[in-house]
């Protein structure tokens, strides 16, 4: 216990916070849940709501690693010490960019944004829902790491599968097309792993295109959310993150 609050006191002064209060309870299974309290300046929020049509669809960082580590844990998959780093850093120690999004709040660079705690399709469909407008997400351009579309092919699913899973912990931002070219040099300050997926549209269609082709985008939770479907059902009966296909 007392290595978990050490742990924990040094994980919230990264942040700029402090731990205030605390109880503990009997219970036969460890587990921790923290509520995180704080303030900002109102006119420099984002929230999902908020982007406009012909704003680009930004990502932060790359998709997919979590869930591809566990799973090459849990199937006993071999990795090699490059790996299992890779896979141990994304497991152990989430790093959301909090800096940089402090930095591109207090610019004003962006309309909207949003984590992608949930998941890319879940995240996209509630930035779409939340401004009223729909979505055209490009495939090839969804980052995931090679070593996480090698563990796709291990356990037989494509890499765009892996990228739709919870506990990546980056940031979805709607950033003007005029703001772009700032909005990447700052971020480049932070990370290197900053890309243009999409751009939001007006149809409130979510729309995935692949190789000349656009499909609905389906919505895909990850602890049954709502009306969407569990990520590891779909990667058990091989459910399709594609819907009908759509002319655009």
């Amino acid at each position: 216990a007392e290595k978990i609050m050490a742990g924990a006191d040094r994980a919230v002064r990264k942040y700029g916070a402090f731990i205030a209060s605390g109880d503990t309870k009997r219970n036969s299974k460890l587990s921790v849940v923290v509520t995180a309290i704080g303030k900002c300046n109102k006119d420099r929020v984002l929230t999902r709501e908020g982007a406009k049509e012909g704003d680009l669809l930004v990502l932060t960082g790359t998709l997919g690693t979590m869930i591809s580590g566990l799973f090459a844990y849990k199937n006993g998959i071999h990795l090699s010490e490059q790996e299992k780093k890779l896979f141990d850093n994304a497991l152990i120690f989430q790093n959301p960019p909090y800096q940089l999004a402090r930095d591109l709040s207090s610019i004003g660079l962006a309309h909207a944004c949003t984590d992608n705690s949930d998941g890319l399709s879940s995240s996209i469909h509630s930035l779409c829902s939340a401004s009223n407008l729909g979505a055209v997400v490009f495939e090839d351009k969804i980052p995931i790491r090679k070593e996480s579309a090698a563990i796709a092919k291990t356990i037989g699913v494509t890499p765009i599968q892996l990228a739709l899973a919870s506990g990546d912990w980056e940031f979805l931002y709607a950033v003007p097309e005029n703001n772009i070219d700032w909005f990447m040099e700052t971020a480049s300050q932070h990370t290197d792993e900053t890309c243009i997926i999409g751009r939001f549209t007006k149809d409130k269609r979510v729309v995935i295109c692949d190789d000349g082709a656009s499909f609905e985008f389906l919505k895909i939770e990850n602890d049954r959310f709502l009306d969407g479907q569990s990520l590891f059902d779909c990667l058990s009966k091989r459910i399709s993150y594609k819907g009908r296909h759509i002319t655009i």
